[in-house]
């Protein structure tokens, strides 16, 4: 059966980042596959008082929660894809930075190996995440 066939519940975990477009490309992406309904989770991981404001587009049928969490940030985004149950995450990537990125991975890759769903990288430079 399709990830995402027309009869499920589904659950969308966004990491909010500098990228504001990671909402939109997730919404778009829930109306192209004709996904009735879900919830998104917008996951900020820092302090409460440092996540950004958030317009999160209306899409009937759909529900919205925001949660931010202080910790690493791969541990932060496992726990909670495990928590509420992610179908997909949607992340920016800004590929590597650094050698520690080269021995161990960026984010997106550690996030890649051990989750247990999809994961959506849209790169942070580039024109992708405003056609997706």
């Amino acid at each position: 059966m399709s990830l995402f066939a027309s009869s499920f519940y589904y659950k969308l975990l966004i990491l909010l980042s500098l990228l504001r477009p990671l909402i939109q490309a997730a919404v778009r992406l829930a109306m192209r596959l004709n996904c009735p309904t879900g919830r998104f989770t917008i996951l900020y991981v820092g302090d409460d008082s440092e996540m950004p404001e958030v317009s999160c587009p209306e899409l009937p049928g759909w529900e919205w929660t925001k949660l931010s969490q202080k910790g690493d940030i791969t541990e932060v985004i496992l726990q909670t894809a495990h928590a509420t149950e992610a179908d997909l995450i949607v992340m920016a990537t800004e590929g590597r930075n650094g050698f520690l990125d080269a021995l161990r991975g960026s984010h997106s890759e550690q996030v890649l190996q051990q989750c247990a769903c999809p994961l959506l990288a849209i790169p942070a430079s580039g024109w992708v995440s405003s056609v997706l």
